[in-house]
């Protein structure tokens, strides 16, 4: 039966699954790797089954099936959002490793960023020069690895109008140095 469910060239992807949801079952360390390929599994299995009855009985067919249907639904969830969500080092978040819990984290970063009438913390001390204040809005990102794709769209639109205010200071700060370079040059 499970045949019925399963796209050729994708039983690479169930296996490994399953391995890992045999560790974590058998109460080995849960690692993220882990229930990352959990749910790379279980997102073949929902993308091929839209109703949660298909999907459920898909979950019972492939070795997911004692999976609560929370857990799963928080574990697609997780590799959907992976990008955005997993960018905390793992040693300095040990116990951050379970679907749920990076789910509710996710969710209260996510509530304090949007929250304006959150107390105001200490003020910073703003850096002097463009560069300075650019590298801040890059540190205020949770220390993802940042490229300038990933830097946009993690950003908040307060972070966003900082970065293209700052964008301008700078394009402007190298206008005047090429100026100068030119000038000396001649």
């Amino acid at each position: 039966m499970a045949g019925e469910y399963l796209p050729a060239g994708e039983s690479s992807t169930l296996e490994v699954g399953r391995e890992a949801w045999d560790r974590i079952k058998t109460g080995v360390r849960m690692m993220r790797d882990d229930w990352i390929r959990v749910g790379e599994a279980l997102a073949i299995g929902r993308a091929e089954n839209s109703s949660n009855q298909a999907f459920g009985l898909w979950c019972d067919d492939n070795g997911f099936g004692d999976i609560a249907p929370s857990v799963r639904s928080n574990t697609v969830w997780l590799v959907e959002n992976q990008e955005s969500v997993l960018c905390l080092p793992q040693d300095e978040y040990p116990d951050l490793n379970h679907p749920d819990r990076i789910r509710s984290a996710y969710r209260k970063i996510q509530r304090k960023s949007e929250d304006p009438a959150k107390p105001k913390t200490k003020p910073t001390k703003q850096p002097k020069t463009s560069v300075g204040r650019i590298l801040s809005a890059i540190k205020g990102l949770s220390g993802c690895v940042v490229t300038g794709d990933s830097l946009w769209r993690n950003a908040t639109d307060k972070q966003r109008a900082c970065l293209r205010e700052e964008i301008k200071h700078a394009h402007a700060f190298i206008s005047q140095l090429n100026e100068v370079i030119t000038n000396e040059h001649i």
